[in-house]
């Protein structure tokens, strides 16, 4: 299911009416970026951005887990330790699965103005409005309302799939590190598995369900952009 909200409904959790259980949802913040056919990204490099700050234990694990689960896969993963705003813009255009986990601020008074925290100060959606990711990327950004936009305003999610990503994932609200790592690993696995973007997410969303977890936990997360995308690996797994 593709939604393509107005403005005044930019920040309905549209995941967690029911619709993210029963269906591989997506958002787009234009239709004119978004199409009905399949997309394959090749992956066989990726960047990883767990912790910049520092304080983030539960973040910094799930950057490690990450990187070994791309690894499996044959991919060759970057890990920027203490990522700084300079050398994360200069490295998003070589990369085209990008995972941040860490902390973003969402200004709601001012979205243009939000930003990713990084170990020397924000990297805001004005920032990566300047910056041309690789084609077709795929970003994890887990961390809190990264995907969020002002009625007027795109966010750091909605840029980036303007700026040519084919897909974002993000958070809906604020959460915890811990929270946010959950579903991390049932994502990867059904997307490193061969799923597309959002039938991974919806698998993620179904296993922690199975658990018991609340839906403040299984709708956290969105993908924005394209509905059908596909990363491809140097291996088949482990």
């Amino acid at each position: 299911m593709l939604v393509s909200p107005d403005p005044q409904l930019l920040a309905v959790p549209w995941e967690a009416l029911g619709l993210g259980l029963r269906f591989r949802l997506c958002r787009t913040p234009s239709l004119l970026r978004a199409s009905g056919q399949p997309i394959d990204v090749p992956v066989r490099r990726a960047l990883v951005v767990a912790d910049p700050l520092g304080d983030l234990p539960a973040a910094a694990a799930e950057g490690a887990r990450v990187a070994g689960l791309l690894r499996a896969y044959g991919v060759e993963v970057t890990e920027l330790a203490e990522a700084g705003r300079d050398a994360l813009a200069r490295a998003l255009p070589d990369f085209p699965l990008v995972h941040y986990a860490g902390h973003t601020d969402y200004l709601a008074a001012d979205p243009a103005s939000s930003h990713l925290v990084l170990a020397d100060g924000p990297l805001t959606v004005g920032d990566l409005a300047g910056v041309t990711p690789a084609a077709d990327a795929v970003f994890y950004l887990s961390s809190c309302e990264s995907v969020r936009s002002g009625p007027d305003t795109l966010g750091l999610g909605a840029v980036l799939v303007v700026k040519g990503a084919a897909a974002v994932i993000g958070s809906n609200w604020p959460a915890g590190d811990a929270a946010s790592a959950a579903m991390v690993e049932p994502f990867y696995a059904a997307l490193l598995g061969g799923d597309t973007v959002a039938g991974a997410l919806r698998s993620a969303r179904a296993t922690l369900a199975g658990r018991g977890e609340p839906i403040a936990a299984w709708a956290l997360p969105a993908v924005i952009g394209q509905p059908f995308v596909r990363v491809r690996t140097p291996s088949l797994g482990p």
